[in-house]
């Protein structure tokens, strides 16, 4: 468990473009450190960046997601990669659970989870390439 509830604020954006840029504003001043969580590509985080330039003239943070390496720019996310993202931004020590209940959770998975294959999202024209 991470433990970080009073020491990292969260800022869910439900609308990414155009972004809301007093929203982000408002946020950026409350922190040094900025962690951007997105699946696919660091659009946010880079812009993001180049905003917070405008925004705030003369202060800087410091940006930790894809862009950084923070996390990795393929696959996807789960929690423990966005647990491990924020314990770096922190400068703090995260552990994922015991091997144990990792183990156990697994088996209970693979017996009633069905299998989830790789998919594109549902308006993308490569989606016939990876089912052909």
């Amino acid at each position: 468990m991470l433990s970080a509830e009073k020491s990292a604020g969260i800022l869910k954006l439900g609308t990414t473009w155009p972004l809301p840029l007093q929203l982000i504003k408002r946020h950026l001043l409350q922190t040094d450190k900025v962690v951007i969580i997105e699946e696919i590509d660091a659009f946010l985080e880079n812009n993001i960046k180049e905003l917070s330039a405008d925004l705030v003239p003369g202060r800087t943070w410091v940006f930790c997601g894809k862009a950084s390496g923070h996390i990795n720019p393929f696959g996807e996310l789960n929690p423990d990669i966005v647990a491990q993202a924020i314990a770096g931004a922190l400068n703090t020590r995260y552990a994922p659970g015991e091997a144990r209940y990792r183990r156990k959770s697994q088996q209970i998975t693979q017996k009633y989870v069905a299998a989830r294959a790789l998919q594109f999202s549902a308006g993308c024209s490569h989606r016939a390439t990876l089912w052909a």
